[in-house]
């Protein structure tokens, strides 16, 4: 009993690979066909896309049933590689800002920064993470703009698409990548930080005079943000604290500063410490919106929920796939059951 079973197992398998295998070969007897003039390798090919054909048009829906599936799965799998590349990017950037912060600036960029700071100002700016900056600087020397003021959506891994309307009802997708921004300027000379129109005149205009469109400063320091937003809204503090919610708490901080012999030193702050150096000069005016208090999770915050979701549809829509991606399937059960039973009436398994 048991020499049977395990004889109609084996038969059947070494019956599906080798079906599974042919079918896969699909194209070969057309070559060989080709080079040799094999009219006999031509017809098995033919063979091959007729069972092929066969199996599509067998299923339930014919082809186009197929089409659809086919479409909808690999639609499933392109939001599961996006949902995946946002959570690893994420994940890099929340750890990397905390266990590796670095400032956005590269080598141009800090030529420019020099070349107006002297040994005068102290740059604070907003560190990110190392696969930010090397992104962002990429795509900046490759002459892509950096995001702007109107481009509320958070960068990933320092790019992002920001959509243009060339035209009326034309919208255009555009690579942007993320901009450098300051937290706080220091003037040794005045002995305070630059209020946000200072900066401008002093700080962003120089800079962006030295450095090409793709490396612009597009605005103010983090910390006279409300000196901006109260112009926009008239003074209207309560809309100002809504606007400014999503913008974000400072985060951490790289400070650079230059002595009299052009050395850079550089300063680090974590998010607390920056929090704490705002709340200390709320007096200067200085903004903190408590919205920046309320912390999101780790798991929010790279967007697992959403990864778990779009992996649940992936399986789910790629699952029925399989009755089709594997033609030799097809009555394997029957033929399984046939085999059986011509063994049990002692039939050699495998006999003609």
């Amino acid at each position: 009993m048991l020499n049977v079973l395990y004889a109609t197992t084996v038969a059947t398998g070494a019956e599906l690979v080798s079906g599974f295998a042919d079918s896969l070969r699909f194209g070969e007897g057309l070559a060989e066909w080709w080079e040799t003039g094999n009219t006999m390798a031509l017809f098995q090919d033919i063979f091959r896309g007729v069972d092929i054909a066969t199996t599509l048009a067998g299923a339930p829906g014919g082809v186009s049933k197929f089409a659809r599936r086919t479409a909808k799965m690999w639609d499933s799998l392109g939001n599961l590689g996006e949902a995946g590349w946002y959570t690893l990017a994420r994940s890099v950037k929340r750890v990397g800002q905390e266990y590796a912060p670095v400032a956005m600036a590269n080598q141009r960029a800090l030529a420019a920064y020099q070349a107006v700071a002297k040994d005068r100002y102290v740059f604070g700016t907003r560190a990110v993470d190392p696969l930010t900056r090397w992104n962002a600087n990429r795509l900046a020397e490759a002459g892509y703009m950096p995001k702007d003021t109107s481009v509320r959506a958070k960068t990933v891994a320092g790019k992002a698409v920001k959509e243009v309307e060339i035209a009326p009802g034309v919208v255009e997708h555009q690579i942007i990548h993320g901009d450098d921004d300051f937290a706080w300027v220091y003037d040794k000379q005045r002995g305070r930080y630059l209020t946000d129109d200072e900066f401008q005149v002093e700080i962003r205009g120089p800079v962006n005079k030295l450095l090409p469109p793709s490396y612009h400063l597009q605005h103010g320091p983090h910390n006279t943000l409300a000196t901006y937003y109260m112009r926009k809204y008239k003074g209207d503090m309560a809309a100002v604290t809504k606007d400014t919610v999503n913008i974000g708490a400072v985060g951490p901080v790289v400070e650079m500063e230059w002595d009299a012999q052009g050395r850079l030193i550089t300063k680090k702050f974590n998010a607390d410490e920056a929090r704490e150096r705002f709340m200390n000069y709320k007096q200067a005016g200085w903004f903190w919106n408590p919205g920046w208090d309320a912390t999101k999770s780790f798991a929010a915050e790279v967007g697992l929920a959403d990864l778990a979701k779009a992996t649940g549809r992936a399986v789910w829509d790629t699952a029925p796939m399989a009755g089709y991606l594997m033609p030799p399937m097809r009555g394997a059960p029957a033929r399984a059951a046939g085999m059986y039973i011509n063994a049990m009436n002692g039939v050699n398994v495998g006999e003609k």
